[in-house]
Protein backbone atom coordinates (compact mmCIF):
# COMPACT_ATOMS: atom_id res chain seq x y z
CA UNK A 1 0.00 0.00 0.00
CA UNK A 2 1.10 3.74 -0.86
CA UNK A 3 2.38 5.65 2.00
CA UNK A 4 0.81 8.85 2.52
CA UNK A 5 1.84 11.18 5.58
CA UNK A 6 -0.92 13.88 6.33
CA UNK A 7 -1.18 15.50 9.09
CA UNK A 8 -1.55 19.12 7.89
CA UNK A 9 -5.11 19.61 6.63
CA UNK A 10 -3.69 22.66 4.53
CA UNK A 11 -1.93 20.56 2.27
CA UNK A 12 -5.17 19.26 1.07
CA UNK A 13 -6.86 22.84 0.55
CA UNK A 14 -4.02 24.80 -0.15
CA UNK A 15 -3.12 25.77 -3.93
CA UNK A 16 -0.46 28.18 -5.50
CA UNK A 17 1.93 28.26 -7.52
CA UNK A 18 3.05 25.73 -10.02
CA UNK A 19 4.76 22.17 -8.31
CA UNK A 20 8.30 22.25 -7.30
CA UNK A 21 9.81 18.93 -8.22
CA UNK A 22 12.63 17.06 -6.58
CA UNK A 23 14.46 14.19 -5.78
CA UNK A 24 16.58 15.13 -3.22
CA UNK A 25 13.46 16.08 -0.80
CA UNK A 26 11.37 18.79 0.01
CA UNK A 27 10.43 21.15 2.78
CA UNK A 28 7.25 23.06 3.46
CA UNK A 29 7.06 25.65 6.23
CA UNK A 30 5.10 29.05 6.14
CA UNK A 31 8.03 31.36 6.08
CA UNK A 32 10.21 30.63 2.85
CA UNK A 33 13.28 31.14 5.15
CA UNK A 34 12.40 29.03 7.40
CA UNK A 35 12.03 26.15 4.46
CA UNK A 36 15.06 27.44 3.06
CA UNK A 37 16.80 26.89 6.30
CA UNK A 38 15.57 23.00 6.01
CA UNK A 39 16.44 22.49 2.53
CA UNK A 40 20.15 23.76 2.86
CA UNK A 41 20.74 21.39 5.56
CA UNK A 42 19.09 18.58 2.68
CA UNK A 43 21.76 19.73 0.34
CA UNK A 44 24.44 19.14 2.89
CA UNK A 45 23.44 15.53 3.36
CA UNK A 46 21.07 15.87 6.71
CA UNK A 47 17.99 13.72 6.64
CA UNK A 48 14.73 14.78 7.10
CA UNK A 49 14.58 15.00 10.97
CA UNK A 50 17.42 17.50 10.48
CA UNK A 51 15.91 19.24 8.11
CA UNK A 52 12.56 19.94 10.11
CA UNK A 53 14.74 20.77 13.26
CA UNK A 54 16.23 23.36 11.15
CA UNK A 55 13.04 24.68 9.94
CA UNK A 56 11.64 25.12 13.65
CA UNK A 57 14.32 26.71 14.73
CA UNK A 58 14.42 29.30 11.66
CA UNK A 59 10.65 29.57 12.25
CA UNK A 60 10.99 30.81 15.77
CA UNK A 61 13.14 33.61 14.80
CA UNK A 62 11.77 34.64 11.41
CA UNK A 63 8.22 33.62 12.30
CA UNK A 64 8.62 34.58 16.40
CA UNK A 65 4.41 35.77 15.99
CA UNK A 66 3.73 31.88 15.51
CA UNK A 67 6.18 29.73 17.02
CA UNK A 68 9.40 29.54 19.16
CA UNK A 69 11.61 27.81 21.34
CA UNK A 70 9.63 28.65 24.59
CA UNK A 71 6.10 26.44 22.91
CA UNK A 72 5.70 22.91 22.37
CA UNK A 73 4.71 20.74 19.87
CA UNK A 74 3.79 17.56 17.86
CA UNK A 75 5.61 15.19 15.35
CA UNK A 76 4.98 12.26 13.27
CA UNK A 77 7.95 10.92 11.35
CA UNK A 78 7.75 7.31 8.96
CA UNK A 79 10.58 5.73 7.59
CA UNK A 80 11.02 2.59 6.28
CA UNK A 81 11.48 1.19 9.54
CA UNK A 82 9.00 2.60 11.68
CA UNK A 83 6.54 5.35 12.53
CA UNK A 84 6.42 7.02 15.59
CA UNK A 85 4.16 9.93 16.96
CA UNK A 86 6.44 12.21 20.05
CA UNK A 87 4.17 14.56 22.13
CA UNK A 88 6.62 17.83 23.24
CA UNK A 89 3.41 20.06 24.00
CA UNK A 90 3.51 22.03 26.57
CA UNK A 91 2.67 20.61 30.48
CA UNK A 92 1.23 22.70 33.61
CA UNK A 93 2.90 23.49 35.80
CA UNK A 94 2.93 21.43 39.17
CA UNK A 95 1.24 24.22 40.91
CA UNK A 96 -1.67 24.74 38.46
CA UNK A 97 -4.93 23.59 39.58
CA UNK A 98 -8.60 23.74 38.31
CA UNK A 99 -9.57 26.85 39.29
CA UNK A 100 -6.59 28.81 39.10
CA UNK A 101 -8.27 31.06 36.88
CA UNK A 102 -11.73 31.09 38.08
CA UNK A 103 -9.99 32.31 41.29
CA UNK A 104 -7.40 34.89 39.88
CA UNK A 105 -8.93 38.61 39.60
CA UNK A 106 -6.95 39.55 36.47
CA UNK A 107 -8.88 39.71 33.51
CA UNK A 108 -7.70 36.86 30.71
CA UNK A 109 -5.21 35.33 33.01
CA UNK A 110 -5.44 32.48 31.18
CA UNK A 111 -3.69 34.28 27.94
CA UNK A 112 -1.97 36.83 29.49
CA UNK A 113 0.86 37.26 32.16
CA UNK A 114 2.57 34.95 33.85
CA UNK A 115 -0.11 32.22 35.01
CA UNK A 116 -0.63 32.05 30.76
CA UNK A 117 2.83 30.26 30.69
CA UNK A 118 2.95 26.81 30.65
CA UNK A 119 6.34 24.52 30.43
CA UNK A 120 8.55 24.98 27.52
CA UNK A 121 8.86 21.78 25.81
CA UNK A 122 9.56 22.71 22.28
CA UNK A 123 13.79 22.11 22.88
CA UNK A 124 13.23 18.67 24.58
CA UNK A 125 11.25 17.85 21.37
CA UNK A 126 13.74 18.76 18.83
CA UNK A 127 16.39 17.37 21.14
CA UNK A 128 14.68 13.89 21.25
CA UNK A 129 13.48 13.96 17.44
CA UNK A 130 17.47 14.65 16.74
CA UNK A 131 19.12 11.84 19.27
CA UNK A 132 16.62 9.42 17.44
CA UNK A 133 16.61 10.02 14.07
CA UNK A 134 18.85 12.56 13.48
CA UNK A 135 21.83 12.41 11.20
CA UNK A 136 24.40 15.63 11.04
CA UNK A 137 25.72 17.55 14.16
CA UNK A 138 23.41 19.71 15.57
CA UNK A 139 25.66 22.79 15.56
CA UNK A 140 25.48 22.14 11.84
CA UNK A 141 21.75 22.18 11.80
CA UNK A 142 21.45 25.24 13.35
CA UNK A 143 23.85 27.31 11.54
CA UNK A 144 20.89 28.93 9.13
CA UNK A 145 18.52 29.65 12.36
CA UNK A 146 22.09 31.36 13.93
CA UNK A 147 22.34 33.50 10.90
CA UNK A 148 19.28 34.75 11.02
CA UNK A 149 19.19 35.97 14.16
CA UNK A 150 23.01 36.86 14.56
CA UNK A 151 23.27 38.64 10.71
CA UNK A 152 19.24 39.74 11.09
CA UNK A 153 16.09 39.01 8.47
CA UNK A 154 13.52 41.54 6.56
CA UNK A 155 10.25 41.65 8.29
CA UNK A 156 7.82 40.19 5.87
CA UNK A 157 3.68 41.41 5.58
CA UNK A 158 2.81 38.42 8.26
CA UNK A 159 4.99 39.10 10.97
CA UNK A 160 4.12 42.84 10.24
CA UNK A 161 -0.07 42.32 10.15
CA UNK A 162 0.63 39.74 13.32
CA UNK A 163 1.73 42.87 15.00
CA UNK A 164 -0.59 45.36 13.77
CA UNK A 165 -3.36 42.90 15.61
CA UNK A 166 -1.71 43.49 18.88
CA UNK A 167 -3.64 46.72 19.64
CA UNK A 168 -2.50 50.37 20.37
CA UNK A 169 1.00 51.40 19.22
CA UNK A 170 2.42 51.56 22.93
CA UNK A 171 1.83 47.80 23.08
CA UNK A 172 3.35 47.02 20.06
CA UNK A 173 6.07 49.23 20.49
CA UNK A 174 6.94 47.87 23.86
CA UNK A 175 6.98 44.05 22.44
CA UNK A 176 9.37 45.52 19.26
CA UNK A 177 11.41 46.78 21.80
CA UNK A 178 11.56 43.74 23.89
CA UNK A 179 12.15 41.58 20.88
CA UNK A 180 14.49 43.70 18.69
CA UNK A 181 15.09 47.10 20.31
CA UNK A 182 13.07 48.96 18.00
CA UNK A 183 9.97 50.34 17.56
CA UNK A 184 7.46 48.00 15.86
CA UNK A 185 8.53 47.68 12.32
CA UNK A 186 7.06 47.65 8.95
CA UNK A 187 7.69 45.32 6.13
CA UNK A 188 11.23 45.25 4.73
CA UNK A 189 12.85 46.57 8.19
CA UNK A 190 15.77 44.45 9.15
CA UNK A 191 15.68 43.19 12.24
CA UNK A 192 18.16 40.62 14.43
CA UNK A 193 17.67 38.29 17.48
CA UNK A 194 20.85 38.32 19.15
CA UNK A 195 19.58 37.24 22.47
CA UNK A 196 17.61 34.73 21.21
CA UNK A 197 20.91 33.54 19.18
CA UNK A 198 23.04 33.27 22.55
CA UNK A 199 19.85 30.66 23.42
CA UNK A 200 20.06 28.43 20.52
CA UNK A 201 23.91 28.74 20.49
CA UNK A 202 23.12 26.96 24.31
CA UNK A 203 20.36 25.06 22.94
CA UNK A 204 23.29 23.41 20.96
CA UNK A 205 26.35 23.38 22.85
CA UNK A 206 24.34 21.85 26.46
CA UNK A 207 22.59 19.17 23.90
CA UNK A 208 19.53 20.88 25.21
CA UNK A 209 20.09 21.03 29.17
CA UNK A 210 20.68 24.83 29.15
CA UNK A 211 16.73 24.81 28.84
CA UNK A 212 16.04 22.08 31.97
CA UNK A 213 18.81 22.94 34.52
CA UNK A 214 20.98 25.87 33.19
CA UNK A 215 20.73 29.50 32.72
CA UNK A 216 18.07 29.67 29.84
CA UNK A 217 15.64 27.59 32.44
CA UNK A 218 16.67 30.26 35.06
CA UNK A 219 16.06 33.40 33.07
CA UNK A 220 12.56 31.75 31.75
CA UNK A 221 11.48 30.70 35.43
CA UNK A 222 12.41 33.95 36.97
CA UNK A 223 10.60 36.21 34.25
CA UNK A 224 7.34 33.84 34.10
CA UNK A 225 7.61 34.30 38.14
CA UNK A 226 7.63 38.14 38.00
CA UNK A 227 4.60 38.38 35.92
CA UNK A 228 2.71 36.55 38.52
CA UNK A 229 3.37 32.95 37.36
CA UNK A 230 3.82 29.99 39.30
CA UNK A 231 6.23 27.44 36.64
CA UNK A 232 9.56 26.31 38.47
CA UNK A 233 12.52 25.50 37.72
CA UNK A 234 11.97 21.38 38.90
CA UNK A 235 8.96 22.21 36.45
CA UNK A 236 11.48 22.74 33.74
CA UNK A 237 13.50 19.86 34.58
CA UNK A 238 11.02 17.06 34.95
CA UNK A 239 8.99 17.83 31.64
CA UNK A 240 10.32 15.32 28.60
CA UNK A 241 8.74 14.29 25.04
CA UNK A 242 6.40 11.67 25.41
CA UNK A 243 6.29 8.82 22.59
CA UNK A 244 2.44 8.09 21.35
CA UNK A 245 0.90 5.60 19.45
CA UNK A 246 0.08 6.90 15.62
CA UNK A 247 -3.15 7.30 14.01
CA UNK A 248 -3.30 5.21 11.50
CA UNK A 249 -6.01 5.77 8.51
CA UNK A 250 -6.61 5.36 4.38
CA UNK A 251 -7.91 7.30 1.97
CA UNK A 252 -8.78 6.22 -1.19
CA UNK A 253 -6.35 3.71 -1.03
CA UNK A 254 -4.02 5.59 0.60
CA UNK A 255 -2.34 4.86 3.68
CA UNK A 256 -2.58 7.75 5.87
CA UNK A 257 -0.25 8.23 9.53
CA UNK A 258 -1.43 11.16 11.91
CA UNK A 259 -1.00 12.48 15.07
CA UNK A 260 -3.19 10.91 18.10
CA UNK A 261 -4.30 12.89 20.97
CA UNK A 262 -3.85 15.27 22.48
CA UNK A 263 -3.48 16.59 19.19
CA UNK A 264 -6.96 16.58 17.77
CA UNK A 265 -5.61 16.90 14.45
CA UNK A 266 -5.50 13.44 13.20
CA UNK A 267 -9.31 12.83 14.23
CA UNK A 268 -10.19 15.76 12.28
CA UNK A 269 -8.23 14.58 9.24
CA UNK A 270 -9.47 11.61 9.62
CA UNK A 271 -13.35 12.15 9.75
CA UNK A 272 -13.04 14.37 7.17
CA UNK A 273 -11.29 11.91 4.77
CA UNK A 274 -13.83 9.30 5.41
CA UNK A 275 -16.84 11.53 4.92
CA UNK A 276 -15.25 12.72 1.17
CA UNK A 277 -14.71 9.25 0.10
CA UNK A 278 -18.81 9.36 -0.44
CA UNK A 279 -18.25 12.26 -2.68
CA UNK A 280 -16.84 12.71 -6.76
CA UNK A 281 -14.21 15.38 -5.47
CA UNK A 282 -12.73 15.64 -8.84
CA UNK A 283 -16.37 16.22 -11.10
CA UNK A 284 -16.49 19.45 -8.99
CA UNK A 285 -13.84 21.19 -10.09
CA UNK A 286 -10.90 22.74 -8.64
CA UNK A 287 -12.02 24.98 -5.73
CA UNK A 288 -15.36 25.39 -7.28
CA UNK A 289 -18.19 26.73 -4.96
CA UNK A 290 -19.31 23.21 -5.17
CA UNK A 291 -15.79 21.72 -3.71
CA UNK A 292 -15.45 24.71 -1.19
CA UNK A 293 -19.02 24.17 0.18
CA UNK A 294 -18.72 20.36 0.90
CA UNK A 295 -15.59 20.76 2.15
CA UNK A 296 -16.59 24.07 4.75
CA UNK A 297 -19.94 21.31 5.96
CA UNK A 298 -17.82 18.37 6.47
CA UNK A 299 -15.00 20.71 8.10
CA UNK A 300 -17.91 22.35 10.49
CA UNK A 301 -19.36 18.47 11.76
CA UNK A 302 -15.54 17.66 12.30
CA UNK A 303 -14.45 20.42 14.19
CA UNK A 304 -17.57 20.80 16.50
CA UNK A 305 -16.70 16.91 17.43
CA UNK A 306 -13.30 18.63 17.92
CA UNK A 307 -14.47 21.49 20.82
CA UNK A 308 -17.37 18.72 22.32
CA UNK A 309 -14.82 15.75 23.15
CA UNK A 310 -11.45 16.28 21.99
CA UNK A 311 -9.11 16.70 25.11
CA UNK A 312 -5.84 15.25 27.08
CA UNK A 313 -6.20 11.59 26.46
CA UNK A 314 -4.08 11.22 30.20
CA UNK A 315 -7.18 13.07 31.94
CA UNK A 316 -10.23 12.21 29.65
CA UNK A 317 -11.72 9.06 27.93
CA UNK A 318 -11.90 10.40 24.40
CA UNK A 319 -14.30 8.37 21.96
CA UNK A 320 -12.20 7.60 19.17
CA UNK A 321 -14.05 5.05 17.76
CA UNK A 322 -17.20 6.40 18.01
CA UNK A 323 -16.53 9.02 16.48
CA UNK A 324 -14.68 7.20 13.17
CA UNK A 325 -17.37 4.66 12.91
CA UNK A 326 -18.90 4.50 10.08
CA UNK A 327 -22.09 5.50 12.06
CA UNK A 328 -20.95 8.96 12.67
CA UNK A 329 -19.95 9.40 9.04
CA UNK A 330 -22.65 8.33 7.38
CA UNK A 331 -24.53 10.83 10.02
CA UNK A 332 -22.34 13.95 8.51
CA UNK A 333 -22.82 12.51 5.38
CA UNK A 334 -26.41 12.46 5.32
CA UNK A 335 -26.45 15.87 6.95
CA UNK A 336 -24.88 18.06 4.42
CA UNK A 337 -27.35 19.62 1.95
CA UNK A 338 -25.77 21.76 -0.96
CA UNK A 339 -27.72 24.34 -1.19
CA UNK A 340 -27.47 25.83 2.00
CA UNK A 341 -25.72 25.97 5.13
CA UNK A 342 -26.78 26.12 9.05
CA UNK A 343 -26.46 27.35 12.24
CA UNK A 344 -23.68 26.68 14.42
CA UNK A 345 -25.76 23.97 16.77
CA UNK A 346 -26.95 22.27 13.92
CA UNK A 347 -23.14 21.08 13.70
CA UNK A 348 -23.38 19.72 17.19
CA UNK A 349 -21.99 22.61 19.44
CA UNK A 350 -22.32 26.62 20.07
CA UNK A 351 -19.45 26.67 21.24
CA UNK A 352 -17.13 29.19 19.32
CA UNK A 353 -13.67 27.25 18.40
CA UNK A 354 -12.03 30.22 18.13
CA UNK A 355 -9.15 31.48 15.68
CA UNK A 356 -5.32 29.80 15.90
CA UNK A 357 -3.12 32.59 15.71
CA UNK A 358 0.09 31.62 17.40
CA UNK A 359 1.17 27.61 15.58
CA UNK A 360 3.87 26.92 12.90
CA UNK A 361 3.55 23.80 10.51
CA UNK A 362 6.24 22.29 8.74
CA UNK A 363 6.69 18.89 6.26
CA UNK A 364 9.79 17.09 4.97
CA UNK A 365 10.36 14.58 2.80
CA UNK A 366 13.93 13.38 1.99
CA UNK A 367 15.40 11.55 -0.67
CA UNK A 368 15.76 8.51 1.66
CA UNK A 369 12.01 8.10 1.62
CA UNK A 370 11.71 10.04 5.33
CA UNK A 371 8.82 11.51 5.94
CA UNK A 372 8.63 14.14 8.92
CA UNK A 373 5.20 16.22 9.82
CA UNK A 374 5.72 18.51 12.98
CA UNK A 375 3.14 21.30 14.28
CA UNK A 376 4.72 23.88 16.96
CA UNK A 377 2.97 26.51 18.47
CA UNK A 378 3.16 29.23 21.36
CA UNK A 379 -0.78 29.31 21.77
CA UNK A 380 -1.53 32.95 20.66
CA UNK A 381 0.51 35.63 19.06
CA UNK A 382 3.66 36.35 20.17
CA UNK A 383 2.33 33.41 23.29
Amino acid sequence: TALLLLCCLSSILAFGPPSTHSINGIVASDHPLASKAGATILAKGGNAVDAVVASALSAGVVQIAGSGLGGGGFAVVVNSEESIALDFRERAPSAAHRDMYVQNSVEKASRYGGLAVAIPNEANGLIELHRRFGRLPLKVIAQPALRQAKGGFRVGEHLQAAFSKLGDDELRNSIAMSLWGLEAPSVGTLVKHPRLAKSIQSLVRTDGESFRTGWVAHDITESVQQAGGVLTLNDMKTVQPVQRTNMVGSYRGWTIHTMPAPSSGGLVLLQVLQVLENFELSKMGHNSSEYLHLLSEVFQHAFADRANFMGDPDRIEIPIERLLSEERVQEIYEAYTAESTHERGYYGTSVDVGQDAGTQHISVVDGDGMAVSLTTTINTEFG
